[in-house]
């Protein structure tokens, strides 16, 4: 074969003096992604492009894997392809504090606060308010010249709140009524005989009376003659 100025028709690429006259092209391989889809890519062979797109195989190999809560026993399961991982709510709650919770807000926790949760009340009704959150009670923070429920606990130790007494117009006393119990009472009219004592033969009653220095309630011991 001889060679002449169309060298990439005549070339023969193991002919020595064809290589010394012939500037045959270098082979082209190129590959580009497409911008609007990660799985297709454009080949470009010696000039001639191509589009493949490679999708179905990566759905057809893509790993098998998920997470699911078992609520039951209270675990966070990852199913890899090959093994499974359980997390107990103990372990994941190790990690998290109260604050990390979106509607928890901390900025006014003190020492011996209390949780409570605070509603937006600008929000109209039926609505859910952005600025809803458990925020800290401090008693420091939240006091009054009067209340309008006084809260306390029974005998187990649940808390409860005290209802108003019967006729709230009135006054009443807030003490200690014996038998382990809190509650209103007021003064209650008695015949003197009801509550005279006698002591060394002697009849006493006892009145109540009012320090006039401290106006704390004291009583005195009178006979009764």
């Amino acid at each position: 074969m001889t060679c002449n100025n169309l060298c990439n028709q005549c070339c023969d690429p193991c002919a020595d003096p064809c290589k010394k006259k012939c500037g045959c092209y270098e082979p082209i391989l190129d590959i580009d992604e497409m911008p609007d889809s990660v799985s297709i890519l454009r080949y470009n062979i010696n000039g001639l492009s191509t589009w493949y797109d490679y999708g179905n195989m990566i759905y057809q190999t893509q790993t098998d894997t998920r997470i699911t809560a078992d609520s039951v026993k209270r675990v966070l399961r990852y199913m890899a392809e090959r093994h499974t991982d359980s997390i107990s709510a103990r372990e994941l709650g190790s990690i998290l504090h109260v604050a990390d919770l979106g509607d928890v807000d901390i900025s006014g926790v003190q020492n011996n606060s209390l949780f409570v949760y605070r509603k937006d009340n600008n929000c109209a009704q039926g609505c859910e308010g952005i600025s809803n959150a458990w925020t800290a009670w401090n008693n420091t923070d939240n006091t009054a010249d009067s209340l309008r429920t006084i809260m306390g606990f029974d005998k187990d130790g649940v808390p409860y709140s005290l209802l108003p007494p019967a006729n709230s117009d009135q006054h009443y006393l807030l003490e200690w009524r014996g038998d382990n119990e809190v509650g209103y009472r007021q003064v209650e009219e008695v015949s003197k005989e009801s509550i005279t004592v006698t002591e060394g033969g002697r009849n006493y009653i006892y009145k109540v009376c009012v320090d006039p220095n401290t106006n704390e309630l004291v009583y005195i011991k009178e006979e009764v003659l």
